[in-house]
């Protein structure tokens, strides 16, 4: 009788070890999900400019971008004020048009976010190409038929290459100054 008391206590420390070993890792599971991902943020080295800006028509503008940096800029998102005093929020749209030396078809993937104000460097149809370190790159973008343009903001952005989304570079925007009726 005395062997089987010992067996039964050998027995509940077990259970009890079992059971703290899979509430921990329950919990370990639960708490994971709550932890947010790494945010990103763009590298140090990252550095885009508005080197030109030119009025070409009534509501359309030629942007010349350079690459300053030394990483390759996927494309920007744009967008423009009708006044310097209000937050730029009105998408600049990717127009074709001869007036650039970038002449050409705009990429696929720019024909469908140009509304939403993407636009990504390239002129091959079905895959952009990066801007690459002191490269220019000029693109005409048309603005509201009714509206003025008085400035515009862009921000650079980048495809991540562990997953099939945009980082945008929330701390790089560019504001830039323009006139055009």
């Amino acid at each position: 009788m005395k062997n089987k008391n010992g067996l039964s206590e050998v027995v509940s420390y077990v259970l009890l070890i079992v059971v703290g070993i899979s509430l921990s890792a329950i919990v370990f599971v639960f708490l994971q999900g709550l932890i947010p991902e790494k945010e990103f943020s763009c590298p140090d080295g990252l550095a885009l400019i508005i080197k030109e800006t030119k009025c070409i028509s009534p509501n359309l503008v030629n942007i010349t971008f350079q690459n300053k940096g030394r990483f390759e800029i996927d494309g920007v998102y744009s967008r423009y004020a009708n006044n310097l005093a209000s937050v730029a929020v009105n998408p600049l749209k990717p127009e074709e048009s001869s007036g650039t030396t970038n002449y050409g078809t705009i990429n696929k993937i720019s024909e469908d976010q140009g509304s939403q104000g993407f636009f990504y460097f390239g002129r091959v149809k079905s895959v952009p190409s990066a801007l690459r370190p002191n490269k220019e790159y000029s693109q005409v973008f048309s603005y509201g038929i009714a509206d003025t343009i008085a400035k515009v903001e862009i921000q650079p952005f980048l495809n991540l290459e562990d997953e099939r989304k945009l980082g945008i570079c929330e701390e790089k925007i560019i504001s830039h100054e323009i006139s055009c009726p």
